[in-house]
């Protein structure tokens, strides 16, 4: 499936499947056990910048930590090639991720994530270690139902509460290391406390860094800013601007945490860990209206939709539309005449474009009405009969070799004047996905996944799934591999070879209903009831998965060659980029029913409301979106 890096570890345990980032003191891949299966993480430790008695300090903090709010060390692997931790996997990134995105972290969040690493520091410093290095960087998330659980990682920097009392009994300075004139002042000037500078550590002193993160998740900044030097200098001496913006509890927690004199802050992460829980009960007796969000996210910006209904577009009769239009697909015969494939319910039908619509405008739509404009030329495209399936027509697929619809009882491939050959029939709860190539077909019930020959109707393999709730999710990868999802509260993704082979397969902590793939090699784009304002953008190769604001429960996903697009229950159409950001709102005259991307640039879509619709043809390059095409 994924491309697999040059580095394999040899008699390894684990199977590298990719680089997932790098660290201070090495790089960390994800990997996979050669016999359970289970994802972790390796973390590589550099021999020259992270010796020996480093590394063994490491480790030795990480084998005594076992909490589930800290990142766990499961095993060491020390090979020819070098030494790594083998570490649990986060696959919902760092914390720095969220709060650099174009949304925040909704207010229930922001305090569930800082009382999650107050617990797992809690654990931490009960053991006599103190971390020194909190940062939104070193809080890796993994995936919850509705949102995320913090995890603490990284304690290469951290000192036992054993050596400050060394160092006092020794002189050094009351909590000054013995190691410090080997390791230097360490850390994260912007989130490091006073006395860190001049190498003095407590308790407090993580603290402080989590009264820094918590500011930052709560505004979209840190208080201080600049170089090291200017941010020394502003934790020495500035203080703490507390905007009125924010409601009292929480400038109380933030005030206490952040005091420059480690005695005037909590005394302990329980005593913050208690207060933090306080200003939730206050708040929540307040009913502020952002503690009800019931969303992870919220956008920092709302994005203004572009309404195309009070645009000036030239409009045209053409054929009449007597039920909502399901699914759409563009093909090019012999002729070199552009068709429009349409399916509405049970039927499959063919219109000329050209006739359609005139491509000049920077839109154009078509009511369809009851009578055809009689003052068009009808050609012979125009006059290709409608095939009935008897059953709802749920997508269409275009390949080389032709079209081929899926309906809820079987397998069709359907021509312009030719006769309709069934692939499959008489089954039951069908959805289905094609090789472009036309290759392969892979057919899925809520039980088993039938993967075969288009062109001969072979059965290539057959295969059975897990017991899921709703349909599967079929989605073609590349031309040699495929992305079923399935499952019901809780789903699983199995990446297959075009023979069934199972390649991976990688479990989601929620629903999903539906899923397309990206631009970008290996992405999935996807829904999931239990999350009804946010789509979830999955990376198959390092299985790493991003939330996005969407703001409402898609009905309709897309990939186009430049993004995605998004529909729901209103009348808006969404469009997103490969990363997944918002670059425009269009709202259209009805529901979008079915939506397709024609060219580089251009998009067909069919709308519904009550008893019309309407065929959009759209040039996004001539609308004003933040597109790049």
């Amino acid at each position: 499936m994924a491309q697999r890096s040059d580095m394999q570890l040899p008699a390894s345990r684990y199977r590298i499947l990719c680089l997932v980032g790098r660290g201070q003191f090495g790089r960390v891949y994800v990997a996979r056990h050669r016999v359970s299966g289970r994802l972790v993480a390796l973390k590589e430790l550099d021999q020259i910048r992270f010796p020996t008695n480093k590394f063994l300090r490491e480790l030795r903090f990480l084998l005594s930590l076992r909490h589930p709010n800290i990142v766990a060390c499961e095993a060491l692997e020390h090979t020819r090639t070098g030494r790594y931790l083998v570490m649990d996997y986060c696959e919902g990134g760092t914390l720095r991720a969220l709060v650099q995105e174009d949304v925040r972290l909704s207010l229930p969040v922001v305090l569930n994530l800082t009382c999650e690493v107050l617990v797992g520091l809690k654990q931490a410093h009960q053991q006599g270690i103190i971390h020194c290095d909190i940062k939104p960087e070193n809080i890796l998330l993994n995936l919850s139902p509705t949102s995320w659980t913090a995890r603490i990682s990284d304690f290469g920097i951290a000192r036992l509460g054993q050596e400050l009392e060394a160092a006092t009994r020794s002189g050094v300075g009351r909590s000054r290391t013995v190691e410090d004139s080997s390791q230097g002042n360490t850390g994260s000037p912007a989130y490091m406390a006073p006395e860190r500078f001049y190498g003095e550590f407590s308790v407090c002193s993580d603290l402080y860094a989590v009264g820094i993160m918590l500011y930052e998740m709560l505004l979209g900044r840190r208080p201080f800013s600049g170089m090291p030097a200017e941010l020394m200098s502003a934790h020495l001496n500035q203080p703490v601007e507390l905007p009125l913006s924010l409601d009292e509890p929480l400038r109380e927690v933030l005030h206490t945490a952040l005091q420059k004199l480690p005695a005037r802050r909590f005394k302990s992460a329980e005593q913050m860990l208690v207060a933090l829980r306080e200003c939730t009960v206050r708040l929540k007796q307040a009913a502020l209206p952002q503690l009800e969000t019931g969303v992870p996210l919220v956008p920092r910006q709302l994005l203004a939709p572009l309404d195309l209904t009070s645009s000036r577009a030239e409009q045209w009769q053409q054929q009449p539309l007597r039920l909502p239009l399901t699914a759409l697909q563009v093909i090019a015969p012999a002729s070199d005449t552009p068709l429009l494939c349409w399916a509405a319910k049970t039927q499959v039908g063919w219109r000329s474009l050209t006739s359609l619509f005139e491509f000049e405008p920077a839109f154009s739509c078509s009511q369809l009405t009851e009578q055809p404009d009689s003052s068009k030329t009808e050609s012979s495209l125009e006059r290709i009969p409608v095939v009935d399936l008897h059953a709802e027509v749920r997508s269409l697929h275009l390949s080389s070799q032709g079209c081929y619809a899926t309906t809820q009882e079987g397998v069709y491939q359907v021509q312009p004047w030719a006769a309709c050959r069934p692939l499959i029939e008489k089954q039951q709860d069908l959805v289905g996905a094609l090789d472009p190539d036309g290759r392969w077909l892979a057919v899925a019930s809520r039980q088993v996944l039938t993967l075969l020959s288009p062109l001969s109707g072979r059965l290539i393999r057959q295969l059975s799934l897990p017991e899921s709730t709703y349909l599967p999710s079929l989605n073609v990868l590349d031309r040699h591999h495929l992305a079923i999802v399935c499952g019901g509260e809780q789903s699983q993704i199995q990446v297959l070879s075009r023979r069934g082979n199972c390649m991976e397969k990688f479990d989601l902590p929620m629903p999903i209903t539906q899923a397309v793939t990206g631009r970008v090699p290996y992405h999935l784009l996807a829904a999931s009831p239990r999350e009804p304002k946010t789509l979830l953008l999955i990376d198959l190769k390092a299985f790493q998965v991003r939330r996005l604001f969407l703001g409402y429960l898609p009905t309709l996903l897309q990939s186009t060659p430049w993004g995605y697009i998004a529909a729901g229950a209103r009348q808006t159409l969404t469009l997103l980029d490969p990363v997944g950001q918002i670059v425009g709102n269009l709202t259209l005259a009805g529901q979008p029913t079915a939506v397709i991307a024609h060219g580089p640039h251009h998009l067909l879509v069919a709308t519904w409301a009550g008893t019309q619709g309407r065929l959009y043809y759209l040039d996004l390059s001539r609308l004003e979106l933040e597109l790049l095409f």
